[in-house]
């Protein structure tokens, strides 16, 4: 299923760019300590992304690769989760004073949107497939294939908006695990606002929330205060700390710093 949803998505983004097309791309590095506590090991996470993106948006449809590069870096030793926090699709067991590096899952992102420019709505269907490139082994991939279908929506003006996000993932096969351990299908949606006192700096809220993707998960919920600038038109900083609900295995805490450019 996911191999004839992905040719479809590429036969779309073929024909489309057949016509008239607005090409960019960003380049975003983001620095994160991830904090653990609890009996699965007290420390932290350090890793640092760079995000390389291509997009295609041909009128309201917008089409996104997204290919990650990772490093990170164990001050602890004890067993972390990859995916989602809450997923828990696959245990690695970590050292003090590992460091991995290598690239994450790519992405492949559509979507088509539908807005009002005087009235500052829009709505945006769109869907995701992820792939497993990255080495599951060490901690950089899930080691699965999957397809998110989901729906965005909100409204904006210069001084404050407000988003949703609500979707499903069909998580794919972890051929290494056994057929009783597999990681469930799951739903989540988001809420998130945002306000600009001046022009080039963002507050921000985000809350996340999830079904259980396995009979052992935790609550689901995140939530994240961020504070962005931007000193030029293509360029913003942002500083970010989420809290996450306590559970065996998931992170107690996050904070963290990130730099995006767009061309």
């Amino acid at each position: 299923m996911l191999k004839k949803i992905t040719i479809s998505l590429l036969l779309s983004l073929g024909m489309t760019l057949a016509h008239a097309s607005d090409f960019s791309g960003a380049i975003d590095f983001d620095h994160g300590n991830k904090h653990y506590q609890g009996n699965w090991g007290e420390g932290a996470v350090i890793k640092n992304t760079i995000n390389v993106s291509a997009s295609w948006t041909p009128g309201p449809w917008s089409f996104t690769l997204a290919v990650p590069y990772q490093q990170m870096k164990y001050d602890f030793s004890g067993l972390i989760f990859q995916g989602s926090p809450y997923q828990r699709l696959r245990a690695t067991l970590v050292s003090k004073g590992q460091t991995v590096n290598g690239f994450g899952d790519a992405t492949l992102s559509s979507s088509y949107t539908f807005e009002s420019e005087e009235k500052g709505w829009w709505l945006s269907p769109g869907a995701v497939i992820k792939w497993d490139n990255g080495d599951a082994s060490q901690g950089l991939g899930t080691n699965t294939r999957d397809f998110t279908a989901q729906i965005a929506g909100g409204w904006d003006n210069t001084i404050f908006g407000i988003d949703t996000l609500i979707g499903q993932t069909w998580v794919g096969e972890d051929a290494s695990l056994a057929a009783t351990v597999q990681p469930k299908d799951f739903g989540f949606w988001e809420l998130a606002t945002r306000i600009s006192p001046v022009k080039w700096m963002d507050l921000g809220v985000r809350y996340h929330d999830q079904t259980k993707s396995s009979d052992q998960s935790p609550s689901n919920a995140t939530t994240e205060w961020s504070v962005a600038f931007k000193p030029a038109k293509r360029l913003s900083i942002r500083g970010y700390y989420m809290d996450y609900a306590e559970g065996p295995g998931v992170p107690k805490n996050e904070t963290g710093l990130g730099v995006s450019y767009k061309f």
